[in-house]
């Protein structure tokens, strides 16, 4: 007798096609709300440089990192740690997601402040090498 054998579709080829359900990410699988929009707009408007704090865990551990570069094209952007080291790559959907959650917050640092300090530290030193010479010239 002779036995047909009919191709079947290897189970390597098939798996190739479909995405595992760990690997889908929310971006991936849903529009941007309103707020997260304008989240994303915020982002793209912001300079390079500003630093982020990074949510890790339950007890909302912060990793700080500072946006390095970001592309409209590829929709990702680059982060780097303080010292200019350690790429994290996200993509700007995902973290206008996580700024609407909280998950990443944006560090504002008043500048105004820490110069206006810094700035009446060296006049307080100015004035006491000022006034140390004009008791020892006396």
């Amino acid at each position: 007798k002779d036995i047909n054998l009919e191709n079947v579709a290897s189970i390597n080829k098939e798996k190739k096609n479909i995405k595992r359900a760990g690997s889908v990410k929310i971006e991936e699988l849903r529009e941007l709300t309103d707020l997260e929009k304008t989240e994303l707009t915020k982002i793209k408007l912001m300079p390079y440089g500003t630093l982020f704090d990074f949510i890790t865990n339950q007890q909302r551990d912060k990793i700080r990192r500072k946006l390095s570069w970001f592309s409209p094209v590829s929709n990702k952007a680059l982060f780097v740690s303080l010292l200019g080291n350690k790429p994290y790559e996200r993509s700007l959907n995902a973290i206008a997601i996580d700024l609407v959650r909280k998950n990443i917050l944006i560090v504002k640092i008043e500048n105004n402040k820490y110069f206006d300090r810094v700035l009446g530290n060296i006049f307080t030193s100015l004035k006491g090498m000022v006034n140390k010479s004009a008791i020892i010239r006396h």
